[in-house]
């Protein structure tokens, strides 16, 4: 009964890593447990042992005890593996091959990057680990070396695998966050704190298999841009970051910025998904913004919008975006609270996208400082909402009229 519960909680753990997340990835969620045997009974043993110790210790007939003592410090390949979690390292690669928690008779493989969880059956015999899964019944043998109580080899045909224990644990209990959900919680725990959503995320393991680095980055002209490192636990994705604070990227999300905004409804009547307006000139080397900077307070005042937007002096500046250069300052508000929405800095001259600079996923308002030239816009802001995939825009000013304009008759321009 025990081995169909076993086998019933592995398939039940593929089917909530199939349901993990809701990034593109399609590999990557998973749980995972595995089983050893703890102890081995004797039924040659005194028979007035006692029970207890025989349920914790391997037992020799009394005719051989003193030849066991004397191979003491020799590790037996036929004796059971100790219970709990272990990590396997493939011994040429140094990569984190798959988890295995025994327990009993049985273990449970998993694999750290990809939604596989099967239970096998398993027996020692001499200095050979038998294996079968609990699922269809395949067979597979590998040659064994017992290191320690803590750490063993495998080899087989084509790898050879060093496992080391590494903590108490069972196939029914035991579970870890697979690199598709670090990489999803990694990228929601930061954007939730900076209203900044990373382009790349990369997940690596140490080679003891317990914690992981994940970095966070963008692309900008070709080169890397880091947003953080976190450093975390696999089983409880605690630990740190980049600046040594602690974390714990599998808390809940807390509440963001996002103001009420009723000329919403006018751009859901207009049919349109975005609105911009024009808040006035900004000195190119104010690449910093702070509500309570004095300079940013003062152009804000005069924009002519202060009134109707009563946000607008109080904006984080977590929702302020800017080209190294730009000039015009502008109110972006998009029509979806839960719209994704993402500037991409661009080299007109050259005709290519340079890299992001703005990546926000809940849709607020914010600050875009931006086009240092006439002749073009040197930004691009794409909009994904609820509705769908918009088309790009641009905003500038037009040499003509010297009135804001957006480049797409879905983008509502404000005026005072």
């Amino acid at each position: 009964m025990k081995r169909k519960a076993f086998i019933a909680a592995a398939a039940a753990f593929l089917l909530s890593l199939a349901a993990c997340g809701d990034s593109n990835d399609s590999s990557e969620s998973q749980k995972a447990s595995e089983a050893v045997t703890a102890s081995l009974e004797d039924n040659t043993a005194d028979p007035t042992e006692e029970s207890s110790t025989a349920e914790t210790t391997t037992k020799a007939p009394a005719t051989t005890r003193e030849k066991k003592t004397t191979e003491a410090a020799t590790v037996s390949n036929t004796s059971a593996i100790k219970d709990g979690v272990w990590c396997g390292v493939d011994d040429s690669t140094s990569v984190l091959v798959d988890y295995r928690v025994f327990e009993g008779d049985m273990f449970l493989a998993t694999d750290a990057n990809y939604n596989v969880a099967m239970t096998f059956d398993y027996s020692i015999d001499g200095d050979k680990l038998k294996s079968t899964s609990s699922v269809g019944g395949s067979k597979s043998e590998a040659k064994i070396e017992r290191i320690s109580d803590e750490k063993f080899r495998l080899t087989s045909d084509d790898s050879t695998e060093t496992y080391t224990w590494l903590k108490e644990g069972n196939i029914d209990d035991f579970q870890f966050f697979c690199n598709a959900q670090l990489e999803y919680m990694a990228s929601r725990y930061y954007a939730s704190r900076h209203n900044h959503t990373p382009e790349f995320v990369d997940v690596a393991d140490d080679e003891a298999g317990k914690t992981v680095s994940i970095h966070m980055y963008d692309l900008y002209d070709g080169h890397t841009s880091t947003c953080d490192w976190y450093y975390v636990d696999r089983f409880t994705a605690a630990g740190k970051n980049i600046l040594d604070e602690p974390i714990d990227i599998n808390s809940p999300v807390p509440s963001v910025w996002s103001p009420e905004v009723s000329v919403r409804s006018q751009m859901s009547a207009n049919d349109s998904y975005c609105a911009i307006a024009y808040l006035g000139y900004v000195e190119p080397s104010k690449l910093d913004y702070d509500p309570n900077d004095s300079y940013y307070r003062d152009v804000l005042s005069k924009s002519g919008f202060a009134g109707k937007f009563d946000f607008l002096m109080s904006i984080p500046k977590e929702y302020f975006a800017c080209t190294l250069n730009g000039c015009e300052l502008y109110l972006v508000i998009p029509r979806d609270d839960e719209a994704q929405v993402q500037v991409e800095e661009y080299d007109f001259v050259n005709d290519r996208s340079i890299g992001s600079i703005y990546r926000s996923y809940n849709g607020a308002p914010f600050l875009l400082k931006c086009n240092y030239s006439d002749i073009s816009s040197d930004i691009r802001i794409k909009v994904v909402d609820n509705s769908g995939i918009h088309p790009e825009f641009s905003p500038y000013i037009s040499l003509e009229s010297g009135e804001p304009k957006s480049g797409n008759d879905k983008v509502m321009v404000i005026t005072k």
